[in-house]
Order: C-alpha cells, then sequence, then structure tokens
C-alpha cells in the first residue's frame, strides 16, 4: 500500500494525474479492507487522492475525500492533532474558492 501511494504521488508530480486517481482509487479501497478507515496509511492515501482530484479540477470529487479524510483523522488522532489541522488546511487551500479582497 505505502509502494502504491508513492506511486501514485509520483504519476501526480508528472502531470499523468488521471492515472494517480487511477492508482490511489484502488490503494484506498485495499487500505480501507485491510486497515480501516482510520488508520494512517488509508488517511494518508484519501488525502492524496483527493489531492489528486483538486490538480485534475474534480473540486467536487476533492472537497469529498478531503471531508472524510479529516472526519477520519479526527476521530483517529483527535480533532486538534496537527495532522486533523494540516488536512483541514489542504482542503480549504485547495477545494474552496478565494475570499474577494
Amino acid at each position: 500500500l505505502v509502494s502504491r501511494l508513492g506511486l501514485g504521488l509520483a504519476y501526480g508530480e508528472a502531470d499523468t494525474v488521471r492515472q494517480a486517481v487511477a492508482v490511489l482509487t484502488a490503494a484506498l479501497a485495499d487500505a480501507e479492507a485491510a486497515h480501516g478507515p482510520d488508520h494512517r496509511h488509508t488517511i494518508e492515501i484519501r488525502a492524496a487522492l483527493a489531492c489528486c482530484h483538486a490538480v485534475d479540477g474534480e473540486f467536487g470529487a476533492a472537497a469529498v475525500e478531503y471531508d472524510r479524510a479529516v472526519a477520519d483523522a479526527a476521530r483517529a488522532l483527535g480533532p486538534e492533532h496537527p495532522d486533523t489541522a494540516v488536512l483541514r488546511e489542504e482542503r480549504r487551500r485547495l477545494c474552496e474558492p478565494p475570499s474577494p479582497e
């Protein structure tokens, strides 16, 4: 699973986001089956998938995955844990329209 996370991230960095989404979607299903939604690897894979959706302009799909990752992290790590806060910030930065200045 960790190797497939790395592969998905490499695809994302190489601008082959659709391949990254495919790899991460499969890895997420396997991680959930093997470890459940609250495991650190599952949360990391979900967050990477969310980021790839955002990069691909699929902001609705990205928001859904980020919301789930934040909820899972809050449940597993606590709502004030630094990793949970990072996920909240990523979601805000990548999925919400900029505020008018």
